[in-house]
């Protein structure tokens, strides 16, 4: 009788992980329906209004977004 030792890694995906992935993965209308959907069927979720970004947020948003392009392509 031989006994063998062996190490082995492995990656699994959790069931949370697997359905960030598939709302990531969603197109924008999609993604509203789905989580309007999730808001009627979940009595435990609710929808907190005013959380849309507004105009400033957004522009600033853009304006990082083009500094790290500009910074990946001195790169």
């Amino acid at each position: 009788m031989r006994l063998i030792q062996e190490t082995r890694l492995e990656q699994k995906l959790s069931p949370q992980l697997i359905q960030s992935l598939k709302l990531l993965q969603l197109p924008t209308l999609e993604l509203e329906r789905v989580l309007k959907q999730e808001l009627e069927t979940n009595p435990l979720l609710e929808e907190v209004p005013g959380q849309e970004p507004t105009p400033d947020q957004t522009n600033h948003d853009k304006d990082q977004a083009a500094t790290t392009d500009q910074f990946d392509e001195q790169q």
